[in-house]
């Protein structure tokens, strides 16, 4: 089972990995998933904090709850000191003392940072015996705020795919949605096909920094 989960960026030709200090992980998560094959998703989320710099960095994270703004969010902070990594496993439970939460992370520092994170599930089984084979999800690159799309821009997202209903079939793509500024924002979500041609669009409204997700976001638009 495989998810692909997008957020709405947009960037250079090569969106790279590059230290920031305002910088948004798109899907984080500490709790239960959809349930297929017999057994349920538990999704989990990993974080990484490098600082490159000289001098220690102070890094505040927020909690961006799926679905609602979140002018006000709970928050955390840390210490990196120059040249250490740290690494924060389960970070919503571990971190933030949450469970059954779901949503983004947008990360602040005082000086440039590089930020990772990991959005996995922990309960893959490897047969119809359900033994376990370990976790299976999706690397992000926190992003800058700086390459969120604004007024009239547009980005493309490619290599989505879905070969069945909803949570029917191997793959499908959920997409990942974040207000970066603290004001709502209206967007418009469309698929296209191989020859570029629209197959249907859907309207999307987001409230100040919230976090959104259109699971099957390929069948949501439209039906095939």
């Amino acid at each position: 089972l495989a998810f692909v989960l997008s957020c709405l960026f947009a960037g250079g030709a090569v969106l790279a990995l590059e230290p920031g200090t305002d910088l948004f992980v798109p899907s984080v998560a500490h709790g239960q998933g959809q349930e297929v094959n017999g057994v349920r998703a538990q999704w989990r989320a990993d974080l990484w904090v490098f600082n490159p710099g000289s001098q220690a960095a102070t890094v505040d994270m927020f909690l961006l709850l799926r679905n609602q703004a979140n002018e006000t969010p709970d928050s955390r902070r840390i210490t990196v000191n120059p040249g250490e990594v740290r690494h924060l496993p389960d970070v919503i439970l571990g971190q933030f003392g949450r469970d059954n939460t779901y949503g983004a992370l947008r990360v602040t520092a005082d000086r440039p940072v590089y930020v990772t994170g990991s959005s996995y599930d922990a309960n893959v089984k490897v047969d119809a015996k359900q033994r376990d084979a370990g976790t299976a999800g999706q690397f992000f690159s926190g992003i800058p705020a700086t390459q969120a799309i604004g007024v009239g821009e547009l980005t493309d997202i490619v290599g989505l795919d879905q070969d069945g209903q909803q949570t029917a079939g191997i793959w499908r793509s959920n997409l990942a949605l974040v207000e970066t500024t603290g004001h709502s924002a209206t967007l418009n979500v469309e698929r296209l096909d191989g020859a570029g041609q629209s197959l249907g669009m859907i309207p999307v409204s987001l409230r100040p920094r919230e976090a959104k997700q259109l699971d099957g976001v390929l069948t949501t638009i439209a039906a095939t």
